[in-house]
C-alpha cells in the first residue's frame, strides 16, 4: 500500500516546488504545475515561454484550472491521513520519515530531501541516526546517574550533619540556660547583699547627720538664750548693768561651741567602692564581655599569660591590652619572656608574654629559663592564658606549641578552663564576620577554640586609640566574665605552690635587706638635720633664723619622702628579681637532671 500511495503522491506533486499541487493547471505540452509556480517561472524567463520540463514552446497564457488533478490531490491527501501501520509521517507531505537531516537536526521524508529547503544538507537513514543518538543518550544517562548518586550522598551527609548539629545546639542551649540560671542566682544573691550593704551605709550616715543636726539645734538654742540674757542686761540702768559685770561676761567668754561630728570619709568611700563592685556584676550579667572592667574583691591583680604563636614576634595584643596613649607601641622579642604591668579600669594588670618560635623543641632545649619564667612571672597562677594567632594563619603549625603550653602548666584542661584565642589582623576578614571566618576555617582552628571553651575574639593589627581601647575592653570583658563564672579563681597546681613558697622566702630576705637599708638612710637624713639645727642654736632669734629652720624642715621632709619612694620602688622590683632568680634555678635543676 505504501508504494502505490507514494507513486500517487509523486504524480500529484508539482515538479517545481515538489509539494502537492496548489490550484493545478496544464500547459500546451501536457505537463501540469501549480498556477503560482508556472507563472513565476515564466515571469523570470522573459521573451519566449517554454515548459520547465520538456522545453517546448507554449503560446497559451490564459491557463484553465485542471479540476481532475485538483481532485486527485485531495484524494491523495485523504489517503495519507488514513490510519495504517505505525509509521511517523511528514506533516507536510504525509510521507514516512525515513531520513534524518543532520544540518537541521530533524527527521524528513524523501520528498523533503529533494526539496530546496534541504538541498545540500547532510542526510542519513533515520535508523542510523537513531543508533548514534541512542549511544549518546546512554552515556548522558550514565553521567547524570553518577551525578545523582553524588547528590544523594551529599544530601544524606547534610541530613546527618543537620541532625548532629541540632543535637549539638540543643545541648549547647541547655548548657547556656543552665549557666545563666546559675549566673542569675548569683546575681540575685549579690543584689540582696549589696542592697543590704547600701541600707546599712545609709543608716549609719543618716544617724551621724541626724546627731549633727540635733547638736547644732542645741547649740543654737544655747546661743539664743545667752543673746537674750545679754539684751536684757543692756536694758537695765547703768548701775545695774555694772553690777558683777566681770563675772557676767566671763560666763559667756568661757562658753565654747562644740563642733558637730563630721560624716566619715571612709563611709563615703565605702559607698563608692560598692558602686564599683556593681560595675563588675553588671558586666557578668550582660555576659557579653564588651563592657568596662571594674575592681572586684579578691581580684585586685589580674595575671595573664600571653603566648604569641604568630611566628613573627610582633602583634597588636600588647598594645590593645596594656594600651599606650603616647603613640608608641609595645613589641615582643622572639623567644624572650617578658613581664609588663599597668593599671586598667582600677585593677593592676600583670601580663607575662612569650613570642614562641615555630621550632618549639629546639627552643625548649636551648631556652628552658625563658619557659620557666612564664610560670614564675605568673605565680601564684594565671587568671587567663591567651593564644595569639593571625587571621589566615595555619593553626596546624601551632599544635605542637599547644601541647607545649599544656605540658608547661602540667594540665591538659588548663586551656579549657582558662584559655582564650585572640586573633589579630581583623582587617584581613574583609567584611566577613568572625563567626563565618571560623566556620570556613579548618578543623584545627575550630578544635583550638573548642579547647579554649569556645572563647575567642578578634582585634585589629593597627587601630586608633579609641578603637584600641574598645577592643581592649572586649578582651578584658571576656576574661573577667570567664573568671566570674568560676568564682574568680585563678589556675594553680602543686608546682605553682612550691614556686610561690620559694618566691616568698626569697622576698623575705630581700625585703629585710631593703628595709634595713631604708632605715640607715632615714637615720642619716635625720642626723644631718639635727647637726644643722645644732649649728643654729647659738644664733640669735630672728626672722632669718626662723625662715632657715622652716627651710631645713621642708628639705628634710622632701628627702624622707624621696627615700620612701625609692624604697617602695625597690620593694616592688624585688618580686620581679626573685621571679627571674627562681626561674633560673628551675632551669639549672632541669639541666642537672638531664646530665645525670
Amino acid at each position: 500500500m505504501a508504494a502505490p500511495l507514494s507513486d500517487l503522491q509523486n504524480e500529484v506533486s508539482c515538479p517545481v516546488c515538489l509539494e502537492y499541487f496548489t490550484d493545478p493547471v496544464t500547459i500546451d505540452c501536457g505537463h501540469s504545475y501549480c498556477r503560482r509556480c508556472i507563472t513565476l517561472s515564466w515571469g523570470s524567463a522573459g521573451g519566449t515561454l517554454t515548459c520547465p520540463q520538456c522545453r517546448r514552446k507554449c503560446t497559451k497564457t490564459d491557463l484553465p484550472r485542471n479540476l481532475q488533478l485538483s481532485n486527485l490531490v485531495e484524494i491523495s491527501q485523504r489517503m495519507s491521513q488514513q490510519p495504517g501501520d505505525s509509521v511517523d509521517l511528514c506533516e507536510r507531505h504525509r510521507e514516512p520519515l525515513k531520513l534524518f537531516c543532520e544540518t537541521d537536526q530533524r527527521a524528513v521524508c524523501t520528498i523533503c530531501d529533494r526539496s530546496r529547503e534541504h538541498r545540500g544538507h547532510a542526510v542519513i537513514p533515520i535508523e542510523e541516526a537513531t543508533e548514534q543518538y541512542q549511544l549518546r543518550f546512554t552515556a548522558t544517562l550514565e553521567r547524570l546517574q553518577s551525578e545523582l548518586d553524588t547528590i544523594v550522598s551529599l544530601q544524606s551527609n547534610a541530613k546527618k550533619k543537620s541532625a548532629e548539629f541540632k543535637i549539638k545546639m540543643k545541648n549547647e542551649r541547655e548548657r547556656i540556660e543552665t549557666e545563666f540560671e546559675e549566673l542569675q542566682e548569683l546575681l540575685e544573691k549579690e543584689k540582696i547583699h549589696f542592697l543590704s550593704k547600701l541600707e546599712k551605709e545609709e543608716k549609719e550616715i543618716l544617724h551621724l547627720l541626724n546627731e549633727s543636726i540635733t547638736k547644732l539645734s542645741e547649740h543654737m538654742s544655747s546661743l539664743n538664750e545667752m543673746m537674750t540674757t545679754i539684751q536684757e542686761k543692756r536694758k537695765l540702768s547703768l548701775v545695774q548693768q555694772l553690777e558683777d559685770v566681770k563675772g557676767f561676761l566671763s560666763r559667756f567668754k568661757s562658753h565654747t561651741t562644740e563642733k558637730p561630728t563630721q560624716v566619715s570619709a571612709e563611709l563615703s568611700n565605702s559607698i563608692y567602692s560598692f558602686t564599683k563592685e556593681l560595675v563588675l556584676m553588671n558586666m557578668s550579667a550582660k555576659y557579653s564581655g564588651a563592657c568596662d572592667v571594674g575592681g572586684g574583691p579578691g581580684m585586685e591583680e589580674l595575671r595573664i599569660v600571653l603566648f604569641d604563636l604568630t611566628g613573627d614576634g610582633t602583634h597588636a595584643a600588647l598594645n590593645t591590652l596594656l594600651g599606650r596613649e603616647d603613640g608608641l607601641k609595645y613589641e615582643s622579642k622572639m623567644g624572650q619572656c617578658t613581664k609588663r604591668s599597668c593599671v586598667r579600669d582600677g585593677r593592676r594588670l600583670a601580663l607575662t608574654e612569650l613570642a614562641l618560635p615555630l621550632d618549639i623543641e629546639d627552643f625548649k632545649e636551648e631556652c628552658p629559663e625563658e619557659c620557666y619564667k612564664c610560670v614564675t612571672f605568673s605565680a601564684p597562677g594565671p587568671h587567663a592564658i591567651l593564644l595569639v594567632l593571625n587571621v589566615g594563619q595555619t593553626v596546624t603549625e601551632g599544635m605542637e606549641t599547644i601541647a607545649f603550653i599544656k605540658e608547661l602548666f602540667d594540665n591538659d584542661e588548663v586551656l579549657q578552663r582558662h584559655g582564650l584565642v585572640l586573633l589579630t589582623g581583623k582587617e584581613g576578614l574583609k567584611g566577613q564576620t568572625l563567626h563565618s571566618y571560623v566556620l570556613a576555617s579548618g578543623a584545627a582552628l575550630k578544635d583550638l577554640i573548642g579547647g579554649c571553651g569556645g572563647r575567642h575574639c578578634v582585634i585589629r593589627s593597627s587601630a586608633r586609640a579609641e578603637e584600641r581601647a574598645r577592643e581592649g575592653s572586649e578582651v578584658m570583658g571576656l576574661i573577667v566574665t570567664m573568671l566570674q563564672l568560676r568564682g574568680g579563681a585563678f589556675y594553680t597546681h602543686e608546682g605553682y605552690e612550691e614556686i610561690e613558697e620559694k618566691l616568698l622566702k626569697s622576698l623575705e630576705v630581700v625585703k629585710a635587706r631593703y628595709n634595713e637599708e631604708a632605715k640607715i638612710e632615714e637615720k642619716a637624713i635625720q642626723r644631718q638635720y639635727e647637726d644643722l639645727m645644732k649649728d643654729l642654736e647659738g644664733e640669735k632669734d630672728s626672722a632669718e633664723k626662723t625662715k632657715l629652720i622652716e627651710d631645713l624642715k621642708r628639705e628634710m621632709s622632701r628627702k624622707l619622702r624621696e627615700s620612701e619612694r625609692k624604697h617602695q620602688t625597690k620593694l616592688e622590683g624585688a618580686r620581679a628579681g626573685a621571679e627571674v632568680t627562681v626561674a633560673a634555678a628551675l632551669a639549672d635543676a632541669l639541666a642537672a637532671e638531664g646530665c645525670q
